[in-house]
């Protein structure tokens, strides 16, 4: 922010000069009870320097008298030497005015929102919540009462737990703490069996275990319990583990034969687009037809390591053609293998074990049956409903 005292000697006009002699402090003496503004002054071997206002220096004339120093100019600074110096210059003179009024004005309004602390909740939710208690870029930062703002701020989400709103030149800080995430893990649960399947690995941290490795169970049965007896007490908690099994299906999938595809048809187009306090310019003219793929980067120019209120708005268009063509039957088996592995997750996607392969061609799909193997952790969670007796 622009110092409005050193504004207002710079519009005034300054000189700085020395002056030397025998009685130079009574000189100053007599500067000060004669109502002469300076200040900057620093004492050599043989001299003071000092500086003081261009009014105040035609005074110096008769206030030396009787006091038997020397006076001489260092250097002239200011609005009035330089407009002397350009006097004819007059579109200089306007736009030194003009920058140094916009200056002013830019230097006293909010350019840029920096968001510190935040992990759970994201900076766009962060702006949007600043947003809606009359905070935008372009605002005068006169208008922002960081105490109430702050308090506002608490009350418009559940999970902050602290926050503060600090003003820096033109930037406003929004500093925040979060809750800790909640565990949402704590009713007592059973594990059950999500297939039919051979028992391979158990690793159980928590509940009553009611299987043992080989073991065959089948869809539903109850593996590990989450009521643990001690003695004529039970106690209900939550049932964490895994238990890894072979699961074996016999499956029938069917697949069209017409297939729709998107393919890249044409190389990336780059658009682009500037924002300055919320007012968006694209950057570029028309439109693009047909279907694209698009993903979108946004960037806040900086100047010296700070940022701008202007954002950088990027779109990458990629031109994309849906088609439809008739596929063979080794394609259909490969897309109906990745829906399989898909769908089913096991440890280790390439594990999946085939067999009894075959492929029907029908009159407009393909029917595939086959049987697999494979092995996954097998547990589903059941809650368990606890029920007060009166």
């Amino acid at each position: 922010m622009i110092s409005l005292n050193g504004l207002a000697y710079y519009l005034l006009g300054t000189v700085r000069i020395s002056i030397s002699g025998d009685y130079c402090e009574r000189f100053l003496n007599v500067l000060a009870a004669n109502s002469v503004t300076f200040n900057k002054i620093k004492k050599r071997k043989d001299n003071f320097e000092l500086t003081l206002l261009k009014k105040d220096f035609f005074k110096l004339r008769e206030l030396r008298k009787n006091t038997n120093v020397k006076i001489k100019i260092i250097n002239k600074n200011g609005l009035p030497f330089l407009l002397r110096k350009y006097k004819f210059r007059y579109g200089m003179l306007t736009g030194f005015i003009l920058f140094w009024t916009v200056l002013l004005f830019m230097s006293s309004r909010l350019w840029v929102i920096e968001i510190n602390g935040n992990e759970i909740v994201s900076d766009n939710e962060v702006y949007s919540a600043v947003e809606k208690l009359g905070i935008k870029e372009g605002m005068s930062m006169n208008k922002i009462d960081t105490d109430i703002l702050k308090l506002d701020f608490i009350l418009s989400g559940e999970n902050i737990a602290w926050s503060s709103f600090n003003k820096q030149g033109c930037v406003l800080q929004v500093n925040l703490t979060e809750f800790a995430k909640k565990d949402t893990d704590v009713e007592p649960c059973n594990l059950i069996a999500e297939y039919d399947a051979i028992i391979k690995k158990i690793d159980v941290q928590s509940g009553m275990l009611n299987v043992k490795i080989g073991d065959t169970v089948q869809k539903g049965q109850l593996l590990v319990s989450g009521i643990v007896s001690y003695g004529d007490f039970n106690r209900f908690v939550v049932s964490k583990g895994k238990i890894l099994a072979e699961v074996s299906i016999n499956l029938k999938e069917e697949i069209s034969k017409n297939y729709r595809e998107n393919i890249l048809i044409k190389n990336t187009t780059n658009r682009y687009s500037i924002e300055i306090f919320g007012l968006n310019l694209p950057l570029y003219l028309g439109k693009l037809d047909g279907n694209y793929i698009i993903t979108r980067k946004s960037d806040y120019l900086k100047l010296f390591g700070g940022k701008l209120p202007i954002v950088l708005h990027k779109k990458e268009y990629c031109k994309i053609q849906t088609i439809e063509r008739q596929i063979t039957e080794n394609e259909a088996i490969n897309i109906i293998k990745e829906n399989i592995k898909n769908k089913y997750m096991p440890l280790d996607s390439n594990a999946i074990i085939y067999s009894e392969e075959n492929i029907i061609d029908g009159q407009d799909k393909y029917i595939y049956t086959a049987s697999i193997k494979f092995v996954k952790d097998i547990t589903v969670k059941e809650k368990i409903i606890i029920s007060a007796e009166k």
